[in-house]
């Protein structure tokens, strides 16, 4: 029997379930069925949140064999305008089952025609401010929040009556569904003459559009952003603009920046094939869970003069992708103004990438997240300067020991003065 001097070892510090960074339950709740994924999402509001995200609901299947699926016709209500595909079983000897079955249809052919005539109510709106006898145009239209599909008609109807003042358009909506043409986009270009900010799909914009804009002295443009989805990946076989086109462009359009966004279903190998030497790449967003340190590595040694903001939604923690924020570092830090990086860094990371980025915090806030030392409240606190951030973070250390090996560390600008 162990006496009462014997020493018990300490149990080892857990950090809470709750305070798992989004892309580490996202990895999660993808392997589980639908059933538990609503479960889960009763736990806590952190893993609510986390089970309405769109990626869960592209692909859904519904499956009625007894009256306990009854409760799946309560998801499109919630989750339709997320819904991408929908493959559908049902016990065709039970009536109750059959008539559930159909309930479903009905209620996602309703979501259907809901948006269709929502995207309807904006032609007309669009077109009725153009009949205005004071009619002065449209120069922002922001549909980036809209969740639903965005066609022909609707951009058409902005080009023709709006035309000659619209400046700043996003149709880079919610939906992240690209139904704009590219052939729309080269009308919406030609009517456009004091276009200045576009940002769309990228299966909506062409080599061709882009050299219609170098080639007719497009100086009033200047900023493209355009959200690379997994409806075109294979197109990203080749380059999508290759090197010699970026390379034109970049010379009759010196003013030019380009924003890219990767979808989270996009393969990493594609990354580095589309983001050309040439392309005047200002801002990117790796939105993919997967291992970065070579894409990092690559954007850091490539964009070292126009890169001034980078989001790593994701990677798989490596000596590699240490070294990678290093170099970015090494080569970005100058010019550096924002940097979100959500997944776990080593101290001695985070405080390399502070001291080599003196832009990060020109204007604006960093926010630092942790948990407390009670481990059962998350602190957040909102620093103005850069000496502010570094004390704080060697405070956090200093107190909280391992808890400071940051569950989720961001570090950004908020921009007031953004078009």
């Amino acid at each position: 029997m162990a006496s009462a001097n014997d020493s018990v070892a300490e149990p080892a510090e857990v950090i809470p379930w709750r305070y798992l960074p989004e892309p580490c339950l996202v990895r999660i709740f993808e392997h589980l069925s639908l059933r538990d994924r609503i479960r889960a999402a009763g736990t806590c509001p952190e893993w609510l949140a986390t089970s309405e995200h769109p990626l869960f609901w592209r692909r859904c299947f519904f499956k009625f064999v007894d009256e306990s699926d009854a409760w799946l016709c309560t998801l499109p209500e919630r989750y339709g305008r997320h819904f991408g595909g929908v493959q559908l079983a049902v016990d065709q000897g039970n009536q109750r089952m059959r008539q559930l079955a159909l309930s479903l249809l009905d209620l996602l052919g309703q979501f259907a025609v809901s948006g269709k005539e929502f995207e309807d109510a904006l032609v007309r709106l669009f077109n009725k401010l153009a009949e205005l006898p004071d009619h002065v145009g449209l120069r922002r239209v922001d549909l980036s929040g809209a969740e639903l599909g965005i066609r022909d008609g609707l951009v058409l109807a902005l080009a023709s009556g709006h035309g000659r003042t619209l400046q700043c358009l996003s149709i880079m909506n919610g939906a992240l569904v690209a139904q704009v043409s590219k052939e729309t986009v080269m009308q919406l270009l030609d009517s456009c003459p004091r276009l200045e900010w576009l940002e769309l799909m990228n299966a909506s914009f062409s080599e061709r559009a882009m050299l219609y804009l170098a080639e007719h002295r497009r100086h009033s443009f200047r900023y493209l952003a355009l959200h690379v989805s997994a409806e075109t990946k294979q197109r990203l076989e080749h380059p999508w603009l290759p090197e010699v086109t970026w390379s034109r462009v970049s010379a009759l359009m010196p003013q030019l920046r380009v924003s890219v966004t990767f979808d989270t279903r996009i393969p990493i190998r594609y990354v580095c094939r589309f983001l050309q030497p040439s392309l005047p790449l200002e801002e990117l967003y790796l939105k993919t869970h997967t291992h970065l340190a070579n894409e990092i590595s690559y954007v850091a040694r490539t964009f070292s003069r126009t890169l001034r903001r980078l989001c790593i939604l994701a990677s798989e923690q490596s000596a590699d992708l240490y070294a990678a924020f290093g170099l970015l570092a090494e080569k970005c830090g100058q010019q550096l103004e924002v940097l979100q990086v959500h997944c776990p860094l080593p101290r001695e990371v985070v405080h390399h990438l502070l001291d080599r980025c003196p832009r990060l915090l020109p204007i604006g806030r960093s926010v630092l997240r942790y948990p407390t030392a009670d481990q059962d409240s998350q602190e957040e606190i909102v620093y103005h300067s850069l000496g502010e951030l570094q004390a704080a973070a060697a405070a956090a250390a200093a107190a909280a020991g391992p808890v400071a090996e940051l569950n989720d560390y961001i570090l950004d600008q908020v921009e007031s003065s953004r078009s």
